[in-house]
């Protein structure tokens, strides 16, 4: 996500500035509202940058969100959902969004299930056991 402020002395004219890491402040709230861990949608916040000097009202800000989803139906909504963020912090500058389906969900099928049956059985031969696991698909969205 890339929010826009105004830029402005933080010294002289702070009034004529509009805050975007404020605003992504306020952004980061509403994406951290998104996750809902009963259904299977991991987001977090996971980098965040702005502002250039300290004595300068910063009009550019920036995060990475990581979103996670446990099927290939759940990207659509939970893309929907990340860009129906609207500005509405004090800055109320416009802010844009990109990102996708960065590495889709390994839903659990027959194919899957054969596939991790002769992984674990190559991990056998070499004195290993295999456990099963997963972490959802990933989405990134952000710069």
């Amino acid at each position: 996500m890339i929010v826009r402020g105004l830029v402005a002395h933080a010294g002289i004219e702070p009034q004529k500035g509009a805050s975007a890491v404020q605003e992504l402040a306020h952004q980061i709230l509403r994406i951290n509202a998104l996750q809902d861990l009963a259904r299977g949608i991991s987001v977090n916040v996971v980098q965040v940058s702005g502002g250039l000097r300290s004595n300068v009202i910063p009009d550019e800000a920036r995060a990475i969100v990581d979103v996670r989803v446990p099927t290939a139906a759940a990207p659509p909504k939970s893309t929907a959902a990340f860009r129906g963020l609207r500005a509405g912090g004090p800055a109320g500058r416009p802010s844009s969004r990109r990102g996708g389906v960065d590495r889709p969900p390994l839903e659990r099928s027959q194919a899957v299930v054969r596939l991790y049956e002769q992984a674990r059985a190559v991990a056998r031969e070499l004195g290993q056991e295999l456990a099963e696991g997963g972490t959802r698909a990933a989405a990134r969205t952000g710069t």
